[in-house]
């Protein structure tokens, strides 16, 4: 026996403007919406008979989202599914559509646009939740301030002109690499401009893109190993306190360093801890955790080091204080690039040699 879909009309909670959605299965009540931060978007279905349980039923497929919504949906049109010809139909059929081929390329150049866009969420570095609608919108090739419209005109465009299947398939390729490179934090702990752009350049290296990269415009400069400040093991001369934790470089702060075995700072004493609280916390970084020092674990404005995030990129120490050394690493330049490098702390070294935080 086939099956029925039935087409639902309802309206947009926010702009109110009539849309439809059809699928098939069970009668349903409710289209239910979930709002990331740009406005309400299409989150599922609800059979439920109350609108406050509708309402809730988005919330564990969709936990983070600031808030969600659910509109009645009215059916409109049912449409039985095909019956299966029994009799030999004397049309020739149509070969089914090749399955859209996505390169690297477009996966790397995707998660480059991405990467600019979420550094405007995390100036500093840190890690942020990373948005799937900001995912869908980049790799759509809109801006991420596109609303509801600007993305339903964008579809129906690529709709006309044959790309959508394409365009659909990589959203799929840049969610997998974002899993694959990144892990499933992007969109639950959070995750850092330059963690994006890493999963970018492998990327393309997996797909022998970026071999020469300082022959190719709109790439980063070629890595440089800077060799390291101390054989292993050998505490540096410094203005901070330095010590080693299962042969990684670190300053240990106040309530650790009178515990441990450590050279002490030639300028600064153990960092004070910081508290939890905001104001607390501002006050300890303007205070102390951002005086500035001479050096720090012996890297000093200007040093050429790796740093350790997904890969290995190689960066510059701007600056130096207390907290640990910023760094600047330079980012794959192109039109949609609004800055030559990202900043980000480095605060220990590891046994290889990269520095990290």
């Amino acid at each position: 026996m086939a099956s029925t879909k039935t087409t639902y009309s309802t309206t947009h909670p926010t702009t109110g403007k009539p849309v439809t959605f059809t699928k098939g299965g069970r009668r349903i009540l409710w289209i239910t919406w979930a709002d990331f931060g740009d406005g309400f978007v299409h989150a599922g279905f609800s059979s439920q008979d109350e609108h406050k349980k509708a309402v809730r039923a988005p919330r564990s497929s969709n936990p983070y989202a600031s808030r969600y919504e659910a509109t009645a949906a009215t059916a409109v049109e049912d449409k039985p599914a095909e019956q299966p010809q029994h009799e030999a139909d004397p049309a020739p059929a149509a070969e089914e559509a090749p399955a859209p081929v996505v390169t690297p390329a477009e996966v790397a150049e995707a998660l480059d646009r991405i990467a600019v866009a979420h550094s405007r969420v995390a100036p500093d570095g840190q890690a942020e939740y990373l948005s799937e609608v900001l995912v869908h919108l980049l790799t759509y090739g809109l801006p991420y301030e596109a609303d509801d419209d600007a993305f339903g005109a964008c579809r129906a465009e690529l709709r006309r002109s044959g790309r959508l299947p394409h365009v659909e398939a990589l959203v799929v390729k840049v969610r997998a690499a974002l899993r694959a490179y990144v892990g499933d934090r992007y969109n639950r702990v959070g995750v850092t401009p330059a963690q994006i752009r890493h999963a970018a350049r492998t990327v393309r290296l997996i797909d022998g893109d970026e071999k020469q990269p300082s022959h190719r415009p709109g790439t980063c400069a070629p890595q440089r190993r800077a060799p390291l400040p101390l054989p292993l093991g050998e505490l540096p001369v410094s203005s901070v306190p330095a010590a080693y934790d299962r042969e990684h470089l670190f300053s240990p702060k106040e309530g650790t360093a009178e515990h441990i075995s450590h050279r002490a700072g030639d300028v600064f004493g153990p960092l004070p801890r910081s508290s939890g609280e905001p104001e607390a916390w501002a006050t300890w970084w303007k205070t102390a955790a951002s005086v500035p020092t001479p050096d720090f674990l012996g890297l000093k404005a200007g040093d050429d080091i790796t740093v350790q995030l997904s890969t290995v990129s190689p960066g510059t120490v701007a600056r130096t204080c207390r907290f640990g050394a910023l760094v600047r690493i330079p980012l794959p330049q192109g039109p949609w690039a609004d800055k030559p490098y990202e900043e980000m702390y480095v605060t220990r070294r590891n046994q290889f040699g990269h520095w990290y935080r």
